[in-house]
């Protein structure tokens, strides 16, 4: 469980702490890109045997919806209505 727990979600100081951490995994993940060669990013990851560019690309796309279900809470509040099937509709 994240540090502050449950007892602190919902409040600012943790939205605080869950965007630091993911500025942090974020900030991992472009130092962790930044120095690939084209070779590289064509190279396949064993996980999903896609290559490391669609990986890359598959965690933007989806950090972009993510940031979508953010504001559209922000907007309108509410709860998003996640759907795997709109999810594996992207992915086809």
């Amino acid at each position: 469980m994240r540090e502050g727990g449950p007892e602190t979600r919902g409040t600012a100081t943790s939205g605080e702490q869950l965007a630091d951490e993911l500025s942090k995994e974020l900030d991992e993940l472009h130092a962790t890109l930044t120095p690939l060669t084209a070779e590289e990013w064509r190279s396949l990851c064993p996980a999903e045997g896609w290559t490391v560019g669609l990986v890359a690309y598959h965690i933007g796309r989806g950090l972009e919806r993510q940031a979508g279900w953010i504001a559209e809470q922000l907007d309108h509040g509410g709860v998003h209505e996640f759907s795997w099937d709109a999810t594996n509709a992207l992915n086809a």
